[in-house]
């Protein structure tokens, strides 16, 4: 999705958190992974601090505000469907700034 957004002249930057509580199969995710990781720790909390949970997407805008909070109980964020994957997009694209 990102390399799609940046052919289309998007300013996209994706990176994932790993939950603290699965930093044992880190390994595996950073082999499928094409965008940086991020491992959280019990001390930082990251997905504490946003009110995240797994598999929850946070989009950022260009100041580092929080501007969506897509919660996978709430809205489709699987991104091997066509829903999942429009609804993730249609939030990156709503955070760009208009010219």
């Amino acid at each position: 999705m990102r390399q799609e957004l940046v052919d289309a002249g998007h300013d996209v930057n994706i990176v994932s958190i790993h939950a603290a509580s699965a930093a044992a199969n880190q390994g595996a995710l950073i082999d499928e992974c094409a965008f940086p990781l991020l491992q959280d720790t019990a001390e930082v909390d990251a997905w504490g601090q946003l009110g995240g949970q797994k598999d929850d997407f946070f989009v950022l805008d260009a100041a580092g505000d929080v501007v969506a909070h897509l919660v996978l109980a709430e809205v489709n964020t699987n991104l091997s469907t066509d829903d999942g994957y429009a609804n993730v997009r249609g939030a990156l694209l709503a955070a760009e700034p208009t010219p």
